[in-house]
């Protein structure tokens, strides 16, 4: 990234396909914590990003972060986080008999795994965050680290398999219902 930005061969400021790259679940909760946590680290990184947008002449949007209506309007976008889910043909009958159990019995599922093979375009399980932005990562949490606004999670596909995964990463991360 350094030296494709050092180069002088992309303008920082551009939508330039170059300047995305994939990341890592964890590459994306590294930066998703690094901005949205709280303390000096925090603000830091918050202050080398206004930095930086202020270098490339980009804006930095005084609007409402996780704003739906303006999420093709997000410039740059900096993270930009979805996920496929595993096909349910896929799915591993051993390790993932709660996905599958999630459908009520096995009848259910396979009629699901039928529905998805034979889907014309295929069936793809897909979850996505909000597009991410200079407003976003700016203030996306209040002085409490609390998130500006609600968080929410596009889903597409299967909806006993999404809730099934949503109900694990839930619980995995302690989360209770408000």
């Amino acid at each position: 990234a350094t030296r494709l930005l050092e180069s002088g061969d992309v303008d920082i400021s551009s939508r330039d396909e170059r300047l995305w790259r994939p990341s890592t679940e964890a590459e994306i909760a590294a930066v998703l914590t690094g901005f949205w946590s709280l303390g000096s680290a925090a603000q830091l990184a918050r202050d080398r990003l206004r930095a930086w947008l202020a270098r490339a002449d980009l804006p930095i949007a005084d609007g409402t972060p996780f704003d739906p209506d303006a999420e093709e309007d997000i410039h740059p976008l900096l993270v930009d986080a979805g996920w496929e889910l595993i096909p349910l043909a896929e799915l591993d009958p051993e390790r993932h008999k709660g996905a599958i159990g999630a459908y009520g019995d096995a009848l259910a599922f396979d009629v699901a795994k039928f529905e998805e093979a034979e889907a014309i375009p295929p069936t793809v399980h897909l979850q996505e965050l909000p597009a991410i932005g200079p407003t976003e990562l700016l203030a996306g949490v209040d002085d409490d680290g609390m998130l500006a606004e609600p968080l929410e999670l596009w889903i597409d596909g299967s909806e006993p398999y999404h809730d099934y995964v949503v109900r694990g990463v839930r619980r995995a991360a302690k989360l209770v219902d408000a």
